[in-house]
């Protein structure tokens, strides 16, 4: 690991441990909250590297900061992220598309379309009764002059 990310990962563990202090909480509460050891809280706070990404999300979860840190690296929440969402957006769809369970039932072939009607026969019309009538069907015999 070189010298810069192993310096971040320090300055991670110390942020880490600064926003138990800020909260008032015990290495033994954000343990047991996070659902690890006192040890693994310990090394995390430290810096160790070899902390695994789940554990360190357990941890800031019970801290109160998991949705911070996810929000921080959300490309939409960037100028250049919003600049080219349409590459994002392309790939989600690609990837969504390879995931996808194939279809159980067959699909329905559409409509055919109606022959030999102009457009004022399609609209949609009320019966007397108010209900909606299929478009098409011939309109009841209006009572108006």
């Amino acid at each position: 690991m070189g010298y810069r990310i192993e310096q971040q990962v320090v300055q991670f563990g110390a942020f880490i441990r600064q926003w138990r202090m800020v909260l008032n909480l015990t290495a033994k509460q954000v343990s047991d909250r996070a659902g690890i050891g006192r040890d693994t809280l310990r090394r995390l706070e430290n810096g160790d590297p070899a902390v695994g990404l789940g554990t360190t999300m357990q941890v800031l979860r019970a801290l109160g900061q998991l949705d911070a840190l996810v929000a921080a690296i959300d490309p939409l929440n960037s100028d250049i992220g919003r600049a080219r969402a349409h590459l994002i957006h392309r790939r989600r769809t690609a990837t969504t598309a390879r995931h996808r369970r194939p279809a159980t039932t067959p699909a329905k072939a559409p409509p055919a379309p109606l022959a030999d009607t102009d457009s004022s026969s399609l609209a949609s019309s009320s019966t007397p009764t108010g209900e909606q009538s299929h478009p098409g069907a011939p309109r009841p015999p209006s009572d108006r002059p």
